[in-house]
């Protein structure tokens, strides 16, 4: 069974993940940051677009225009992804369904949390004002309700 995960930045997907035991755990966020090293092509895209394909440096000219960054990167992280899938495996990915990585799974779940600001800010350590802005640039919890099978209260 392919399981799509996926929920807001800090919502606990990662540790919820960790709870399928014998699963595979496909996270799309190490994909994405192990193809900003290696894949030249997502690199040259970045480049054009960005001047930068430094994670922190995209975080910071992004979030403006989230649209534009998720055309370039997605369809790389896509591609490495069908490359990983197996028949028992996690898909844990912030854009599950504007990915289309939905379409591979068999059900979805959202994991969703009103803690996702503090989280934010322990984990990858930002300022209150750069949490902020990360948050509101992604989708909604109704967004998550709306299009999962499953929804997690975490």
């Amino acid at each position: 069974m392919i399981i799509g995960l996926t929920g807001p930045s800090g919502s606990g997907k990662s540790t919820f993940a960790k709870l399928f035991l014998g699963y595979d755990i496909i996270d799309c966020d190490k994909v994405y940051s192990a193809l900003l090293e290696q894949n030249e092509d997502l690199q040259q895209e970045l480049l054009e677009a960005y001047g930068t394909y430094d994670k922190k440096e995209l975080r910071k000219k992004v979030y403006d225009d989230i649209e534009k960054l998720n055309k370039i990167t997605w369809k790389y992280v896509v591609e490495e992804v069908n490359k990983r899938l197996t028949d028992n495996c996690i898909i844990e990915a912030i854009g599950l369904f504007e990915s289309g990585l939905d379409k591979l799974c068999d059900k979805t779940i959202a994991v969703l949390s009103r803690k996702n600001h503090e989280r934010i800010i322990s984990r990858d350590g930002l300022e209150q004002e750069e949490a902020t802005i990360r948050l509101e640039a992604q989708k909604g919890i109704e967004f998550y309700k709306n299009l999962a099978d499953y929804i997690v209260e975490n």
